[in-house]
C-alpha cells in the first residue's frame, strides 16, 4: 500500500478560479482541472523565477515531487490550450498558513488575521467564501467516478481526474461526483 501524500504548502490562493478560451468557435468539452499545488508550482517556478530546489522548500516537498507536480501542471495547460478547453483551479492536497477569503461579489482575494470574517474587506459584501474551509471540505469529501452510460461507480484516487479513466464495464468516460 502506498503511503499517503503529504499536504503541500501554499503561500496564497490564486486570484482567479480558472480561464476559458477566447476567440475560438468551438470550445472543447469538460474543463481541465488544475490542482492548487500545480498552480503554486507554476507560480513559484515561472512567475517568481525560483529554482526547483527553492520552490520545493517553500512548498515543503522534495525536489523530485516538485518536478512531478510542475510537469503535470505544464501538461494540463498545454492540453487546455491545444484542445481549446477552459481550465479550473480547484482541489488538491494543500494547506495555507493564513486564513484566506474570496468575495463572490467583487471577486477580491484577501487574508485576515482577525478570525472568521463575515464581510468582504474590500466591498463589505456578506457573500464571501472562506477558501481554507473550501480546501478542507474538498479533502474530506469522498470523490467517486460515475459512468453516465452504464451507471458504474468507482472510488477515485486523488490526483487522477475521472475523465481520464475509462469505465471497466462499457468503456465510457467517467465524471466526478463528491459524496
Amino acid at each position: 500500500m502506498a503511503r499517503p501524500k503529504r499536504r503541500r504548502k501554499m503561500s496564497n490562493p490564486p486570484n482567479v478560479r480558472g480561464f476559458r478560451p477566447f476567440g475560438a468557435s468551438n470550445v472543447g468539452g469538460n474543463p481541465v482541472e488544475l490542482l492548487y499545488e500545480e498552480f503554486e508550482a507554476l507560480r513559484l517556478a515561472d512567475y517568481e523565477k525560483l529554482s526547483q530546489v527553492e520552490a520545493a522548500e517553500i512548498m515543503e516537498v522534495s525536489r523530485p515531487t516538485f518536478t512531478r507536480i510542475y510537469d503535470r501542471a505544464l501538461k494540463k495547460i498545454a492540453q487546455a490550450l491545444n484542445e481549446t478547453r477552459s481550465f479550473i483551479i480547484e482541489g488538491g492536497n494543500i494547506y495555507f498558513d493564513d486564513q484566506w477569503y474570496r468575495c463572490n461579489y467583487c471577486h477580491s482575494v484577501y487574508k485576515s488575521s482577525k478570525g472568521r470574517q463575515k464581510h468582504c474587506a474590500v466591498c463589505s459584501s456578506a457573500d464571501i467564501e472562506h477558501i481554507n474551509s473550501t480546501v478542507e471540505d474538498s479533502l474530506e469529501a469522498k470523490k467517486q467516478c460515475i459512468c453516465d452510460e452504464c451507471g458504474r461507480i468507482i472510488n477515485a484516487e486523488n490526483g487522477t481526474p475521472c475523465r481520464e479513466i475509462k469505465c471497466p464495464d462499457c468503456g465510457g468516460i467517467l465524471r466526478k461526483e463528491y459524496v
